[in-house]
């Protein structure tokens, strides 16, 4: 069988084997659901990169990958200490990408600026 006929799980066992991860397992069966396109741009990154991810291939930040697929795909949640709850992995992302975007004023952005470099989930150092 040509690699270009596979299922995307398929692949991504080949290149992963006993290390996959469940991040890249649930990128893969949401390409074979739909498409590795319409994947990306739910993400924000392309169909090639998705095709490196799962095949092993990346050159990138395999953590930023995976919090791309665990915040869009698996709807992962983490605590946030700021607001003492359980929010959604993207919203929380949002927020930082939004406080390093400068897309805040006033009070939210005093808010955020004190609590998020502080926080464990904070990726924008």
């Amino acid at each position: 069988m040509n690699k270009r006929d596979m299922a995307f799980v398929d692949k991504a066992d080949m290149a992963w084997g006993v290390e996959l991860p469940v991040w890249v397992m649930k990128l893969a069966e949401k390409c074979d659901e739909v498409s590795q396109n319409k994947v990306g741009k739910v993400l924000g990154i392309s169909g090639s990169q998705i095709s490196q991810i799962i095949n092993r291939q990346y050159k990138g930040v395999y953590a930023n990958a995976a919090d791309l697929v665990k915040s869009h795909l698996m709807s992962e949640n983490v605590e946030c200490p700021a607001f003492d709850r359980t929010m959604t992995l993207a919203r929380c992302l949002e927020n930082q990408t939004r406080l390093e975007d400068n897309l805040m004023s006033g009070t939210e952005r005093r808010f955020f600026v004190n609590a998020c470099p502080k926080c464990p989930n904070f990726k924008h150092k």
